[in-house]
């Protein structure tokens, strides 16, 4: 049986984002359903493949946006939501990005733990 490793709880959340392919001009809509400092977890409408270099380009509250460059390791269909899944690892992120997306995941860690 499968078991799974990680490093960093997932905080289960629902944050709107946009999403772009490395290499193409058009952004498209996404949601995010989880997160951690090291990836997080988001639906499509279309499929993306393994492998596949993705900037998200979150929304954490109303003013704060981050930006971040994750690669795609799995991706599913969830017949259930009639959506794509796709599992992200980030692998570069702007130093401010950077402090503010690991400040919000620690603030809902928090938040899930009282």
């Amino acid at each position: 049986m499968y078991e799974e490793k990680r490093k960093y709880k997932r905080v289960d959340i629902e944050l709107p984002a946009l999403y772009r392919i490395k290499g193409s001009d058009m952004s498209l809509k996404a949601t995010i359903v989880n997160i951690s400092p090291e990836g997080l977890q988001f639906l499509t409408q279309g499929e993306i493949d393994i492998g596949t270099e993705v900037e998200l380009k979150v929304q954490l509250h109303e003013k704060n946006n981050v930006s971040l460059n994750t690669r795609v390791v799995w991706a599913e269909y969830i017949e259930a939501k009639k959506f794509y899944g796709n599992g992200v690892k980030i692998i570069n992120v702007d130093d401010d990005d950077e402090q503010r997306f690991i400040k919000f995941y620690c603030q809902k860690v928090l938040m899930d733990n009282s």
